[in-house]
């Protein structure tokens, strides 16, 4: 051997930390569309509900962004998302924000009802902030793919 193969030391030392950076970015934006079309899809739920007054637009969304999370097992393997649910004119829905509210006096259906219907009318907004983080489960296995792949060239 007359000469140091810098090649496959360049293969070897730099490929896998760009591959996996690359890997990282593309996995995030395809589960950021994933994520956001499915949940623009469940997030409001049965509008007979929100329309007869029998449930509030905020306990809605809440209830349904929460059940819908719970079912994404990948979110516990490290990835992080992020939701916000708000009207154009600026009013968060989603996460809860406290609001007082008087338990004493029942809330009348007709109100709730006209309240959902103004704030549908506004136009609700949805913004997902998804982040894979680093060493957790699933970009360490990430790593170890890449990592097993580059000692097979």
């Amino acid at each position: 051997m007359k000469y140091f193969p810098f090649i496959k030391l360049i293969l070897c030392v730099f490929l896998p930390p760009v591959l996996y950076i690359f890997s990282v970015q593309s996995i995030e934006r395809y589960l950021h569309d994933k994520y956001l079309s499915e949940i623009e899809n469940t997030y409001v739920g049965d509008t007979s509900q929100l329309f007869n007054g029998s449930i509030n637009l905020k306990d809605a969304v809440a209830k349904n962004i929460t059940r819908y999370l719970q079912t994404q097992k990948i979110l516990s393997w490290g990835v992080k998302a992020h939701l916000t649910v708000s009207t154009k004119r600026g009013k968060i829905i989603y996460p809860p924000v406290f609001e007082e509210e008087n338990p004493l006096h029942p809330t009348d259906p007709m109100k709730i009802a006209t309240e959902n219907y103004t704030l549908m009318n506004e136009g609700l907004l949805l913004d997902l902030n998804l982040k894979l983080e680093h060493n957790t489960k699933f970009s360490n296995s990430l790593l170890a793919q890449l990592l097993g792949r580059q000692r097979s060239v």
